[in-house]
C-alpha cells in the first residue's frame, strides 16, 4: 500500500468515521486531528426570513462570501483554513515527499472552499458543483500540474417512516 496519512476534523461524527477508516487502513498510518479541516461554523444562524433591518443590510453589502455570522465565520474564513491546511500542512507533506496519499475526513462546506482554492475557482463561481451528498468520497488528483476531483463513493441512503 502507498504510504498515507489521515487527518480529521475535530468534530465527533468525522472523528467515528476516521476512526472506521483508519481501522481498515495498514497500523503504520498516522491518523491526526486538525481543527483547520472542521465544519463552517455558523455561529447564531437566524432564521433568514426573521432577520433584523440591520442584519439584512450587512447581509447585502458584504454578500453571501464574505457574511460573518453573529459569532460565527463567513465561507471567506472557511477559505482562509482550506489554504491555511494546504499550504501548513500539505505542501509539506508533499514537499517531504513522505506520503504518497493523504486522506481527509471532513465537512461539505469546508471541502467546498478547500477546491475552490485547489481548482482556483473564482469566488462566485455560480457553475460550482451542488453539495456533497452526506457521507460521500471524493478523490482529488494532480494531473499535469493541475488539480481535478471526482466523487467515487457516495452511500444509498433511504429515508423511511
Amino acid at each position: 500500500m502507498k504510504k498515507t496519512i489521515l487527518y480529521s476534523s475535530p468534530y465527533a461524527r468525522t472523528m467515528q468515521t476516521a476512526k472506521a477508516i483508519h481501522a481498515e487502513l495498514p497500523g503504520e498510518v498516522p491518523f491526526l486531528q486538525n481543527p483547520l479541516i472542521r465544519e463552517w461554523e455558523l455561529g447564531n444562524l437566524l432564521n433568514i426570513n426573521n432577520r433584523t433591518p440591520q442584519l439584512k443590510k450587512e447581509f447585502k453589502a458584504s454578500g453571501s462570501f464574505f457574511y460573518r455570522y453573529p459569532n460565527g465565520e463567513s465561507m471567506a474564513d472557511v477559505y482562509l483554513r482550506a489554504t491555511m491546511f494546504y499550504n501548513t500542512f500539505l505542501q509539506r507533506v508533499k514537499q517531504q515527499n513522505r506520503y504518497e496519499d493523504v486522506i481527509m475526513v471532513s465537512h461539505s462546506a469546508f471541502m467546498h472552499a478547500f477546491l475552490t482554492f485547489m481548482m482556483q475557482w473564482p469566488i462566485d463561481n455560480k457553475a460550482k458543483p451542488k453539495p456533497f451528498d452526506n457521507a460521500c468520497v471524493i478523490a482529488i488528483d494532480e494531473v499535469d500540474g493541475d488539480y481535478q476531483y471526482k466523487q467515487i463513493f457516495a452511500p444509498k441512503i433511504s429515508v423511511t417512516n
